[in-house]
């Protein structure tokens, strides 16, 4: 087993024939970790000190984890992952809401290298992105605690001028009203990283300083972008056909602003769907995994029934990647 996806071969592990996956870039979890630390870095600076020891404890938590699985499991005395660790714990401090007690934060990145990395399929083949895994289960262990929730804390930019906040609407006005396009006052507070709504996550609605980070991974590795593109597409494309549906909370169910600006969907496109090892070993699969994921996303948004639709709808997807991989293998060998 190749190595270039920053998972080393060890003795005793599945082997995959998924050649395409391990063709990416060298180091490239060392990339997602930049990339995924400018988004967690503007929702610490909005969440204060306890989303800065929220962060703290997720990836140290990921870090020892890895290091002791590398030694009991493989052999390896050091760090194995090339920075899958350091990457790994930064999603589940990202999806975590501020909220969250440190040691709760500490458990979930635990899991997510034992179970997430190690029991679905090894460090470099996972059917689901361990994060979620990690957290879902963290959330199953200890009921009540609010660890999936893509609504925590909010918080308000000490520093951030109201200038912009002023400018912002007044652009709107002249570049987007005559197209017949508006965004609500409240997804641009969020958009600029002014509060986030209450109960949600360090990352959410954190949209430009994700596509920032974004820049990095898509100018390293252009494979996740099928899958994330075709994400966005559907998630948004459904959500705009089924507008016509019942409004509740007092969000717009058939808003595609409001469903790309109020919840995950943009951190959860990169830096999951970004992961070489959650990713379809082809182009047509990462394309139909895109598809689905996005698709169910829509529907959890627009059904109000699920509180995390983006981050749901990618640990329920990835139990179709092998399928997905299973089928492709049988249409080569044909």
């Amino acid at each position: 087993m190749s190595d270039k996806a920053g998972a080393p071969a060890a003795a005793g592990l599945p082997q995959f024939p998924h050649s395409f996956r391990y063709l990416t870039v060298h180091g490239l979890y060392w990339r997602l970790s930049v990339a995924a630390l400018i988004p967690v870095a503007a929702g610490v600076v909005r969440g204060g000190l306890p989303a800065l020891i929220l962060v703290v404890a997720a990836v140290t938590g990921a870090v020892l984890a890895d290091l002791l699985a590398a030694a009991l499991l493989s052999g390896q005395p050091t760090l194995p992952s090339e920075g899958r660790s350091v990457y790994l714990g930064l999603v589940v401090a990202a999806l975590l809401p501020v909220s969250v007690d440190p040691v709760i934060a500490t458990l979930a990145s635990l899991l997510t290298v034992f179970a997430g990395v190690w029991l679905f399929g090894g460090p470099g083949r996972y059917w689901m992105h361990p994060a979620l895994v990690g957290i879902a289960l963290a959330g199953a262990l200890i009921p009540g605690t609010g660890v999936i929730l893509e609504a925590g804390g909010s918080g308000i930019f000490s520093f951030f001028p109201g200038l912009i906040s002023r400018v912002v609407p007044s652009l709107e006005q002249v570049l987007l009203e005559p197209l017949g396009v508006r965004v609500p006052g409240e997804a641009w507070s969020l958009v600029l990283g002014e509060t986030a709504l209450h109960g949600s996550s360090l990352t959410a609605g954190l949209v430009w300083p994700s596509l920032l980070g974004a820049m990095i991974v898509f100018g390293e590795d252009l494979s996740p972008v099928v899958t994330s593109l075709l994400f966005l597409v559907s998630y948004l494309g459904l959500v705009w056909l089924l507008g016509g549906l019942p409004q509740g909370e007092g969000l717009a169910g058939g808003d595609p602003l409001q469903a790309l600006f109020m919840t995950n969907a943009v951190f959860v496109l990169v830096f999951l769907l970004a992961d070489p090892g959650s990713r379809p070993a082809s182009w047509g699969g990462m394309a139909f995994f895109g598809v689905l994921a996005g698709a169910l996303a829509a529907l959890f948004w627009i059904s109000r029934q699920v509180a995390i639709p983006a981050t749901a709808s990618i640990f329920i997807a990835g139990f179709f990647v092998p399928l997905v991989d299973n089928l492709v293998c049988r249409v080569r060998r044909r």
